[in-house]
């Protein structure tokens, strides 16, 4: 084996291991061993375990069978479908409760991978042998992706976030007066049931306990709600289940409005049975046929029935308890297609969508070495001016910009929080911020109930760290200031695996509003609850301001800047601090040259080691002016390697900044990097396509692993006769790239406004 590589295993169902195979093994990875865990722990207890396949526990998405009763193995129902009570597995596997108590108990397991996350065509155990069933039982979610329960139970032990669910559904027709239990999947420290408005009492969910139980519940029509409660009793989340009446329309939920007009690009359709109210009809099965007008076509549709041997291929499908789907494909044409679902006797579904080109067309005049082209350039925010820090891809397909807008005559600043669409168009706009004073964002998060937002919020007349939850519409859920001496903020975010968010940035500064780098501050590292509230807050003594945070094994990693003193001189340097779990410091370096590196972006990349992005103005590292600065550090916190980029039209070197504020590391294992190129002299040059030398460009780098670039890009290609600075960068899901730009020329509601770059795919 190749030595320099760590390996794992996924070892299955052996009888014994022996040092010699064990040895094989940085991580030891097992199948199904969940009865021998501490025995090989004793044995081996040098090497670290996980469970690589857990649970196989299997069920059918909206199927609940009675009496309710665990079968351990041997599970048959002459339907050839499996209860969603989640009380069924195969032989050898066992049910999620079981590697939840474990992985609880043995905190030296690393964790779990389960199985399976999707069914799959093959292995339909327990009816391997018995026809028509042909896909497995196994999936969280079923083969069109529509969530079983079992992926609440999973989601209740994995997220922070308040979350409760219910089952079964509550269309019973037959079983009036006879016990229906209800099950909750919580991770509230309490549950209340109501059944048709009355209290069944309250629940609480203590440790070892995975799953709520209500077993004596007489099923009558009408509802059944959960109502979840922090240990205060505060309400934090409920769920509602209504006993549908007859199927009355079809609605369809495209998970994107706008697709690629490539010919290749789909839109994936669900299709739900409603009644008047728009509640699911959970046993409609109603014939669904599908008819596309325009730029588009059918590619395939599905329901996630196990036993169900309707062709994948046609424009109609049987709705399965309640839901089917429709893969939507485009042609090479732009243009519109609109989707149109019939089902005898109920109203039908309509929806439209776009389909628009891979590239537009934007030139790439001021691109070198394959650069790709820009797609859109769009601006957001007021008449005031406006400066964006962090832009990312949301889970809807559209993006999230953070930032701050002046206010007027220059008195102040706020936070400004825009979100838009696929297209870059604008979906909502939040101001948070209090009139003469300086507030603004700096970094932003997607949790799975909406975003949070940090940087800092004046109070009472100083200037704090601050941490803001918007719901998906951009409604303020909650906000929260953290008080130190000073002026402080939070210049750097991560969501963490309780759930909870640790912060970074600094305290102590002098200086009120926006600072690039807090000089005289102190860095600040801070972890709350997943509602903001604060767990602990640590001054950092090897920094003087955090940029960034990362979770990593056993604490956190910070990149960010320090003040360092060589041969009689003051320089700041790139700083790396990690701590442990609770934020004490526990180890340092720094690194740089004989002058300045400012650094504004971190990440810990995929082996183990740190890449850091700023800019540098040290002679030896080949830099006149500031210089694009690219440095790897490895896991062994020595530095690998050091970059300087600039000048890409080729101006005096002498006048440009060249100021690097993103950088992303790209799934090649390169990185990409971006901000700014420009100069702020009273020298001017001109001759370039992309523009005179004091028209600032969003300045675009990328490289390979070892830092050697790849291609280089200026954008907007073209003269803009205005200034489009990049302030960060992100990936998106197509392979490509969106930027976030200090703009004046992006059509928006003013100069200076958030502008919003859509960069395509590497060519």
């Amino acid at each position: 084996m190749d030595p320099t590589r760590l390996v794992t295993s996924g070892i299955h169902l052996s009888k014994k291991l022996d040092r010699e195979l064990v040895d094989c093994f940085d991580a030891l990875g097992l199948n199904y061993w969940q009865d021998r865990y501490e025995k090989i722990h004793q044995e081996f207890p040098d090497k670290p375990l996980l469970s690589t396949e857990s649970a196989a526990t299997v069920s059918t998405r909206g199927e609940y069978h009675f009496p309710v009763k665990r079968v351990p193995k041997g599970y048959h129902d002459k339907s050839l479908q499996i209860s969603s009570y989640d009380i069924a597995n195969c032989g050898f596997g066992d049910l999620p409760d079981v590697e939840f108590k474990l992985q609880q108990e043995h905190r030296w397991m690393m964790g779990e991978f389960v199985w399976s996350g999707f069914d799959y065509h093959g292995e339909p155990d327990p009816y391997e042998d018995m026809w028509p069933a042909h896909s497995s039982y196994f999936g969280i979610v079923d083969m069109c992706g529509f969530k079983k329960d079992r992926f609440y139970l999973y989601q209740s032990q994995w997220t922070g976030e308040p979350m409760i669910h219910l089952l079964p559904h509550w269309n019973w027709e037959g079983r009036e007066g006879q016990v229906t239990p209800v099950y909750c999947y919580t991770n509230c420290a309490w549950a209340e049931l109501f059944v048709n408005g009355r209290s069944l009492g309250k629940k609480e969910k203590r440790t070892g306990d995975f799953r709520l139980k209500w077993d004596e519940v007489v099923y009558q029509p009408g509802s059944i709600k959960a109502v979840g409660y922090d240990d205060k009793g505060k309400v934090l989340c409920e769920k509602e289940i209504r006993t549908a009446g007859k199927p009355y329309k079809i609605e369809l939920v495209a998970d994107r409005k706008t697709i690629k007009a490539d010919g290749e690009d789909l839109c994936f359709v669900t299709v739900r049975i409603v009644d008047k109210r728009g509640d699911l009809c959970p046993l409609a099965d109603n014939l669904v046929r599908f008819k596309i007008d325009g730029n588009g076509e059918v590619a395939c549709v599905g329901n996630g029935n196990p036993i169900s041997h309707e062709s994948y291929q046609a424009e109609q499908r049987k709705a399965f308890h309640g839901l089917c789907l429709v893969v939507v494909r485009s042609t090479k044409r732009e243009g519109d297609i609109k989707l149109t679902a019939n089902s005898e006797g109920l109203l039908a579904g309509r929806i439209s969508l776009k389909t628009k080109g891979h590239l537009m067309s934007s030139g790439s005049a001021g691109c070198a070495g394959g650069a790709p082209e820009m797609e859109w350039h769009k601006g957001h925010g007021t008449d005031n001016e406006e400066k964006p820090q962090h832009v990312m891809q949301t889970s809807d397909g559209g993006y999230l910009m953070v930032g701050m807008t002046g206010e007027a005559e220059d008195r102040g600043s706020d936070m400004l929080i825009v979100k838009t669409d696929a297209e870059g168009d604008l979906q909502w706009q939040r101001i948070i911020g209090k009139s003469n004073q300086y507030d603004w964002a700096n970094i932003s998060a997607e949790v799975a109930d909406g975003y949070i937002v940090g940087g800092a919020l004046s109070e009472s007349g100083d200037q704090e760290r601050a941490l803001v939850k918007l719901d998906s519409k951009g409604q303020i859920v909650w906000r929260k200031t953290y008080h130190a001496e000073g002026t402080d903020a939070i210049r750097g975010i991560d969501i963490t695996s309780d759930g909870g968010i640790v912060g970074t940035g600094y305290v102590g500064g002098t200086r009120f509003g926006y600072l690039f780098i807090c000089d005289d501050g102190k860095g600040s590292i801070m972890k709350t609850d997943s509602r903001g509230n604060l767990q602990w807050d640590k001054i950092l003594p090897s920094m003087i301001h955090g940029m960034r945070v990362q979770e990593v094994a056993g604490g956190f990693a910070i990149g960010g800047n320090q003040w360092t003193y060589s041969d009689d001189k003051t320089r700041q340097d790139a700083a790396l601090v990690l701590t442990d779990g609770d934020g004490e410091e526990i180890y340092h370096n720094y690194y740089g040259g004989e002058g300045d590196e400012h650094i504004y972006d971190f990440a810990v990349t995929t082996d183990g080691g740190y890449i850091f992005a700023g800019h540098s103005r040290s002679p030896s590292y080949g830099t006149v002016n500031w210089d694009y600065y690219l440095l790897k550090v490895g896991p062994d916190k020595k530095e690998q390697w050091h970059r300087t980029f600039g000048q890409p039209r080729g101006y005096d070197a002498k006048y440009i900044h060249d100021e690097a504020y993103g950088v992303q590391q790209t799934p090649d294992g390169g990185f990409i990097i971006a901000g700014g190129s420009g100069d702020e002299f009273p020298y001017s040059a001109s001759g370039h396509p992309a523009g005179p030398s004091d028209e600032w460009k969003a300045y675009l780098v990328k490289t390979d692993a070892d830092g050697n670039v790849q291609w280089q890009g200026l954008y907007p290609a073209m003269s803009a006769e205005g200034n489009n600075a990049a302030e960060h960068i992100n990936l998106t899901r197509d392979g490509g790239y969106i930027v976030c730009n200090d703009s004046d020329t992006a059509p928006g509601p003013a100069p200076n406004n958030f502008g919003l770059m859509k960069i395509a795919p590497d060519k």
